[in-house]
């Protein structure tokens, strides 16, 4: 069985695979043939004859022949897709190429029909060929990441990984969903720092995003982990040397699968709990426990985690073991919470179930802002946490509370717009019309507000703008929260009551230039 489904050839399809291609000269001389490249097949493993693909290449790229020497680099990086400095030289023909033909130049089928079988190396160079010609696109260049992480090549990962993030976020709006896919890319691969780097860059983007934080931490962890024993990316034979240990790639495996088999968990789990006896007080293996635990998830496995976490804290002093606990016990009442839910759904006219789901609801509430209180105390200077916690007042009622905290964590340009959100719907709920105005504005104006987010605002400062012209009988501010709901219906009729508000406002308006005397309804926010 080969890697990654790649064979090695039998010794007489290797001495043929010595001779050149028909019409190779005209292209800039002779260059080896690769074997089992027609018809879709396996393509046999052997860096040996890649050499003599990327050696012919090199002397073609020199002649300026570009598209030729590209489509030799992919020949070469089929034989061994683990080269990462093949790939490193096809990237620079490929930029030769478009800065000598023009940047809407495309190669000429003779380039992709060498890799057209539809094979998973061929897909990984297919990717590589179009990201090549797109050099600027961010995902094309995460795509590539994507089919390089499929075959398992780490260090291509982490090469194109680090360019693949770089062109993420230097959009003008970065896209969550494409740092997701490369921290999932580089995860899968075994990447983890590339995997940290990513998750912590999306979570910059939504740092509402619970689960995705607490991931972080797994990752953090397995970062850590994992370093001793690939130190060697980049070195000549590093792949190979750390490929050659089969029962150890197994394991790797088993432990990145997305969907894991009871039996595959239990091993799993058994071998973590070893690990962690025979050294009790080191932070990775308890952190590797943990996490096959909260996979397995059983309810003696969250308890466990629960346990060992506060263990860990107590031994430590490590905060994070702390909050683990604290995420662990929280997703537990979530999980109470939810079977009220559905019991008091099931039941509409129970009044003593609906009256246990708001008891637990209040319950949950309390019990998470006591939590997040106790993150801001043991990371004080921690802007994201205190956004958190300005969250927990502000979904409690707390309105005071809620404020102080955003107008700390909005000097975070990351959480700039959420924070503003969240203050100007505080100000709302306790009637500073005039400030809630002036914060959606300063929100709607901050830089690279993400679509959502900007409908968000937009209504907000709409509800905003309505209560104002309510209670000041101000037809100004109805008419621009007029103007501010017709764009929204434009782009999203079926936004929340947008029609709704859209009549109301004109029945307002045409009310306010009558001169008549509606009484103000109470002030309205979004939940």
């Amino acid at each position: 069985m080969g890697i990654f489904g790649w064979k090695k050839p039998d010794d007489k399809k290797s001495e043929a695979a010595g001779a050149a291609p028909s019409g190779g000269g005209s292209r800039g001389g002779s260059a080896p043939a690769a074997s089992g490249t027609s018809g879709g097949g396996d393509t046999p493993f052997s860096p040996e004859k890649a050499q003599r693909f990327f050696h012919h290449a090199q002397t073609v790229h020199d002649t300026t022949n570009y598209e030729y020497a590209m489509q030799l680099w992919l020949s070469g990086l089929r034989l061994d897709p683990t080269s990462v400095s093949g790939l490193q030289k096809f990237f620079v023909s490929a930029a030769a190429f478009l800065t000598k033909e023009g940047e809407k130049a495309r190669p000429s089928k003779d380039v992709t029909k060498a890799i057209a079988s539809g094979s998973p190396v061929d897909k990984y160079l297919m990717s590589i060929l179009e990201w090549g010609m797109r050099p600027s696109e961010a995902t094309a260049a995460v795509r590539s990441a994507e089919q390089a992480a499929a075959l398992g090549l780490r260090e291509a990962v982490e090469w194109i990984g680090v360019r693949a993030f770089n062109s993420v976020v230097k959009d003008k709006k970065p896209r969550k969903d494409l740092l997701i896919k490369l921290k999932d890319a580089a995860n899968k691969a075994g990447a983890y720092t590339l995997a940290v780097q990513s998750a912590e860059a999306a979570l910059r983007i939504d740092p509402t995003d619970g689960e995705l934080a607490a991931e972080i931490r797994n990752l953090s962890a397995q970062e850590t982990m994992n370093k001793g024993g690939f130190e060697k990316a980049g070195e000549v034979g590093g792949f190979r040397s750390n490929i050659k240990d089969a029962e150890k790639q197994r394991l790797l495996e088993a432990q990145d699968a997305i969907v894991k088999s009871a039996d595959t968990m239990d091993t799993l789990i058994k071998a973590a709990e070893e690990d962690h006896a025979s050294r009790p007080t080191d932070v990775a293996a308890a952190q590797v426990l943990i996490k096959r635990l909260r996979e397995r998830g059983r309810a003696e496995d969250i308890s466990r985690a629960i346990k060992l976490n506060e263990e860990m804290y107590a031994l430590t002093k490590q905060f994070v073991f702390r909050e683990q606990a604290g995420d662990l016990r929280l997703a537990v009442a979530r999980q109470r919470k939810r079977a009220l839910e559905e019991l008091a759904q099931s039941r509409p006219n129970d009044a003593a179930a609906a009256a246990n789901l708001d008891k637990a609801q209040r319950d949950y509430l309390e019990f998470e802002l006591e939590e997040f209180k106790l993150r801001v105390e043991a990371y004080p200077t921690d802007l994201g946490r205190k956004y958190a916690l300005g969250e927990k007042y502000f979904n409690l009622g707390l309105m005071d509370e809620s404020i102080a905290l955003f107008q700390e964590s909005q000097n975070d340009p990351r959480l700039r717009a959420q924070s503003l959100k969240y203050l100007g719907r505080s100000f709302l709920k306790i009637g500073w019309i005039g400030e809630a105005i002036e914060t959606f504005r300063r929100a709607l104006d901050a830089r690279d507000v993400l679509p959502d987010l900007a409908i968000e605002l937009k209504y907000d400062l709409m509800l905003s703008l309505l209560a104002k012209a309510r209670q000041d009988r101000d037809i100004g501010a109805a008419e621009e929260a007029d103007k501010i709901a017709s764009s929204i219906a434009i782009q999203q009729i079926t936004y929340r009551d947008i029609r709704a508000k859209r009549e109301e406002l004109k029945k307002l308006i045409g009310d306010l230039r009558t001169g008549g005397s509606t009484p103000p309804p109470p002030i309205e926010t979004q939940a």
